[in-house]
């Protein structure tokens, strides 16, 4: 595209029409959208979360699609098929380019990071990776890439040893759990004693684990990461369970299903994801005997912004 001369024109006209199609509805909303934003800034801010300002911010989405999405052979097919489309001047290059690398730099600016967002853009890394197989190497490449996803499978599914992870250049070409690889953050909470301590209390091995807490340093991510370490031989036939009770209307019917429940006393993170949470207080304090005949406190333990973390478990 940018390799004709009309090129701006085009644009400018893709302008337009997009603003056309999208201006009825996001310009009524410009100002819900902009405190959306902001207050995604906060929690960003919260989580420990790179900004756009700093070299990790600009580098998270890459190393997140060699880590944990791709790996470093993906990374390795990305450039090649990119390279051959370049040299083939292949119709469809810029608009691929355009929706991988547009769509990096645009998450790249937003502060509020995680590698779930970048998952719209793989659908064009996939098609991207293909050019090689249009190559006189094509076959093989085909050939070597079935035989590494069938190793990637096997060691997702059984973890064969010895090679349970396979890294090079500080990067995991094949790994039994990438997403295991950067703890969250911040990780200076006692999050592997809190899980650790959760499954051993736990009435059954694998309990429905119900997450009625959203703030940075405890929340449904962090358990469930810490929830899949622990359980790092089950994975992935038999994945921890948990609930997102704190984020759900309906958390009085979900929690039916569960058989332990983390609370928290104190600080419930920034104000407008606590609005189930504060309802789930308000019904403990006016109703606690229906509570305690469901569940029974078996642990608490103390936070370190002062406050105190609450399991229950499900009464027999």
């Amino acid at each position: 595209m940018w390799r004709e001369r009309r090129a701006p024109l085009h644009i400018l006209l893709a302008a337009m029409v997009a603003l056309l199609l999208a201006g009825p509805w996001y310009l009524p909303a410009l100002g819900n959208i902009v405190a959306a934003v902001l207050e995604s800034n906060r929690t960003a801010a919260l989580d420990g979360d790179p900004s756009a300002l700093t070299l990790a911010g600009w580098l998270y989405y890459w190393k997140v699609l060699g880590q944990s999405q791709i790996f470093l052979p993906g990374l390795a097919l990305l450039a090649g098929g990119v390279a051959m489309g370049w040299g083939k001047r292949a119709p469809n290059l810029d608009f691929l380019l355009a929706w991988w690398l547009g769509g990096t730099l645009l998450l790249t600016l937003v502060w509020n990071k995680d590698p779930r967002f970048s998952a719209p853009l793989l659908p064009a890394v996939a098609l991207l990776s293909g050019g090689l197989l249009s190559s006189r190497w094509g076959k093989g490449v085909a050939l070597a890439g079935l035989g590494w996803g069938l190793l990637q499978f096997s060691l997702l599914g059984f973890g064969v040893p010895p090679w349970r992870e396979v890294r090079l250049a500080g990067g995991p070409v094949l790994a039994k759990a990438a997403f295991l690889i950067h703890p969250p953050q911040p990780s200076s909470a006692p999050l592997p004693e809190l899980v650790r301590r959760i499954y051993q209390l736990a009435p059954k091995e694998n309990p429905v684990i119900g997450v009625l807490v959203n703030t940075p340093t405890l929340n449904l991510e962090n358990l469930r990461y810490y929830a899949c370490r622990e359980r790092w031989e089950d994975l992935p036939f038999r994945m921890p369970v948990l609930r997102p009770l704190a984020r759900s209307p309906h958390w009085r019917e979900d929690l039916e299903g569960c058989d332990v429940v983390v609370l928290k006393r104190g600080d419930q993170g920034p104000a407008g994801h606590d609005r189930w949470i504060r309802e789930a207080w308000d019904w403990l304090e006016e109703e606690p005997e229906e509570w305690q005949q469901r569940f029974e406190e078996v642990l608490r333990w103390p936070w370190p912004d002062g406050g105190q973390v609450l399991v229950f478990q499900r009464r027999e």
